[in-house]
């Protein structure tokens, strides 16, 4: 679990925020790798056993969208080191995903190109590290939306 105090209550945006008054616009998004492959995924939501013009990758950007509005930024931290997403079907339990991970990350670009300012993506390596870089992330701040924390991270800064 984490250590710090976030909003219990279901957001609009994100899985993560500051509670009140320290709420910055800052929301996390917390990923598995699996989560990632199905959040990328542009393969149509069933209803009733027929498709429909949803997709998962559809619905996330309606979140991002509503980021923007909102002008709230979302970091996406997956729980998973760059290496392993770069090559997550090689993964015993990643073995029914479809999609490539050139696929799944090609997707993942692209939104980070079309809501640069509101949206960046950190892949952390566990659990327990996961549980240490969010509050982190969120004594950043408003500076998390001119870091690379990819790199921060890679560096060991963040």
């Amino acid at each position: 679990s984490l250590s710090f105090k976030t909003v219990e209550a279901t957001l609009n945006v994100g899985d993560y925020a500051l509670a009140a008054p320290h709420d910055n616009g800052l929301r996390v998004e917390r990923k598995s790798i699996s989560d990632l492959c199905g959040t990328m995924s542009d393969r149509a939501i069933l209803k009733n056993g027929e498709p429909t013009d949803r997709t998962p990758l559809k619905r996330f950007e309606a979140e991002l969208s509503r980021a923007q509005e909102a002008n709230l930024y979302v970091v996406m931290a997956v729980e998973c080191d760059i290496n392993t997403a770069q090559s997550f079907n090689y993964l015993p339990h990643m073995r029914h995903v479809k999609a490539s991970p050139a696929y799944i990350l090609k997707n993942l670009r692209d939104l980070l190109v079309k809501y640069p300012l509101h949206l960046q993506a950190v892949f952390i390596d566990g659990r327990i590290d996961m549980a240490q870089k969010i509050p982190r992330i969120f004594q950043l701040g408003e500076q998390v939306k001119r870091l690379d924390l990819q790199y921060l991270l890679q560096k060991g800064i963040l």
